[in-house]
C-alpha cells in the first residue's frame, strides 16, 4: 500500500473516515444495496485493503448481527432482501473469508428462491433490484452445481414476457405492479440492459447458450433500432412509449442512460466476439467523456445516479480499453465525488438526493457512503470483483 499512500493520500483518509462513520447509524434495512450488508461488504474490502481484516473483531460481530436477522427479512429481491445478503455470503465465501459450511445455509435456500424467482417472472416482475432477475443472478453466481433446467425456465418466462406489438419486454410499473404494455424501459436498473447482462452472463458460464444468445441478440436488435436520430445528447432514450416521437433522454448514470447501456453492449460485443457492436459502445462511451452539458444534473455522489457511478464505469473502461480519454473522464468524476464528501470529526459521509425530501444520509452501496468508499478502492486496488452486485462484472 506504500506506493498508493504517496500518490491518493486524500482518499485514504477519506476511506478511513468512511470506515469510522459507518456505524454511526443501524439501519433497520440488512439489504446488500440499501441496508447493512452493503456496509460489511465495503468493511471487509477496507480491512483487506489496511492489511487488517485477520485482526478485527468488529467484522465478526457485523456478520453475526447480519446472519441473526437474515431470517426476519421478509424481502427476498437483491436489493434490500435476502437474496443480496446471501450473494453477499457467497462473495465472502469465494473470498475465502468464510468456510464451508456456510455454503450449506445458502444451499438450503436454493429451492425457495427458485420458486420466487419464477414467481416474480411469471407476474412480469422481471425488474434486477426487486424482482425476479435479480434472484437469478444471485443464483448464478452461489450455486455450486448449475440448475440447467431452472435457468431454462426463466429464458422461457422472460421470453413469454415479450409484447408482440412492442417486440420487446415491457416496463414493469410498481405503482400498478403489472407490466405496462405501452412502455420500454431501457435501463440497467429496472430494464431491457439488466436482461441482456444477465443473458451475457449465462452465455460466459456455458449455461442455456442457445437460449441466453437468442435473447441477447433480440434485445441487441431492439436496441439498435431505437437509437436517437439525434445524438447529440444521448444515444439512447430512457423509456420507448409506444406511439411517440419524442422520447425522453436523461444525464448517463449506472441505473438510466447511455454509460449504463454503453457498457453492457461492450460486454456484449466481447462475449459475442462482435467487433461492431463493440466499437459502437465505444463510441457511445467516449461521447458522454468529452460531454460537459449534463454536469449540473449530477446531484449527488452516489453510483446509481450520482459522480461515483460515472467515476467508477470510466474507471472500469480505462482499464479495459487504456484509452487516455476514460482515464480523464474518470479522474474528473472522482474529482466531482472528493467534493461531496461531509466531514463530521474522525468520520464522514455522503448525501443521497431526493427529489421529493432533497439531501439526506445515506450509508448505502446504491445511493450513499458504502458504494462511494467501494468505487475508491477499486480505483486504489484496480479489484471491481464486488461490482457483480451492480452487473458491471
Amino acid at each position: 500500500m506504500t506506493d498508493i499512500l504517496k500518490d491518493n493520500h486524500q482518499i485514504i483518509q477519506i476511506l478511513e473516515k468512511i470506515y469510522n462513520g459507518l456505524d454511526d447509524e443501524r439501519n433497520s434495512n440488512f439489504g446488500l444495496l440499501g441496508g447493512e450488508a452493503g456496509k460489511l461488504l465495503f468493511k471487509y474490502h477496507y480491512l483487506d485493503f489496511i492489511g487488517e481484516l485477520e485482526q478485527s473483531e468488529n467484522f465478526l460481530v457485523d456478520l453475526e448481527y447480519l446472519l441473526e436477522n437474515l431470517q426476519n427479512s421478509v424481502l427476498t429481491g437483491f436489493c434490500n432482501g435476502s437474496s443480496g445478503v446471501l450473494w453477499l455470503l457467497s462473495y465472502l465465501l469465494k473470498s475465502g473469508v468464510l468456510d464451508d459450511e456456510v455454503y450449506d445455509l445458502i444451499s438450503h435456500n436454493f429451492n425457495i428462491y427458485k420458486r420466487e424467482c419464477l414467481a416474480f417472472i411469471g407476474s412480469g416482475n422481471y425488474d434486477f433490484l426487486h424482482g425476479g432477475l435479480g434472484i437469478a443472478f444471485f443464483i448464478l453466481y452461489a450455486e455450486n452445481q448449475i440448475d440447467h433446467t431452472f435457468f431454462s425456465v426463466v429464458f422461457q418466462g422472460l421470453n413469454s414476457l415479450i409484447d408482440e406489438e412492442l417486440g420487446m419486454i415491457p416496463h414493469f410499473d410498481f405503482d400498478d405492479f403489472e407490466l405496462d404494455n405501452g412502455k420500454v424501459n431501457l435501463g440497467l436498473a429496472h430494464g431491457i440492459t439488466s436482461v441482456l447482462k444477465f443473458s451475457i452472463e449465462c452465455y460466459n458460464k456455458n449455461v442455456c447458450q442457445v437460449q441466453s444468445l437468442d435473447l441477447s441478440q433480440k434485445i441487441i436488435r431492439y436496441l439498435m433500432l431505437n437509437v436517437n436520430s439525434d445524438t447529440s445528447f444521448s444515444f439512447f432514450p430512457n423509456v420507448i412509449v409506444k406511439g411517440s416521437e419524442s422520447q425522453v433522454s436523461g444525464r448517463p448514470s449506472w441505473c438510466y442512460g447511455d454509460l449504463g447501456i454503453g457498457i453492457i453492449l461492450y460486454q456484449a460485443g466481447d462475449s459475442f466476439k462482435d467487433q461492431k457492436l463493440q466499437k459502437f459502445s465505444l463510441n457511445i462511451l467516449r461521447k458522454h467523456c468529452l460531454q460537459t452539458s449534463y454536469e449540473a444534473s449530477i446531484l449527488d455522489a452516489g453510483l446509481c445516479h450520482g459522480s461515483a457511478g460515472l467515476f467508477h464505469i470510466y474507471n472500469r473502461i480505462w482499464k479495459l480499453t487504456n484509452e487516455t480519454v476514460f482515464e480523464q473522464a474518470s479522474l474528473f468524476w472522482l474529482e466531482k465525488t472528493i467534493g461531496y464528501t461531509k466531514f463530521s470529526g474522525d468520520s464522514c459521509f455522503y448525501d443521497r438526493y431526493l427529489p421529493s425530501d432533497g439531501y439526506e444520509k445515506s450509508y448505502a452501496i446504491l445511493d450513499g457512503t458504502a458504494g462511494v468508499g467501494l468505487a475508491y478502492l477499486s480505483y486504489l486496488t484496480g479489484k471491481h470483483h464486488w461490482d457483480y452486485s451492480l452487473m458491471l462484472n
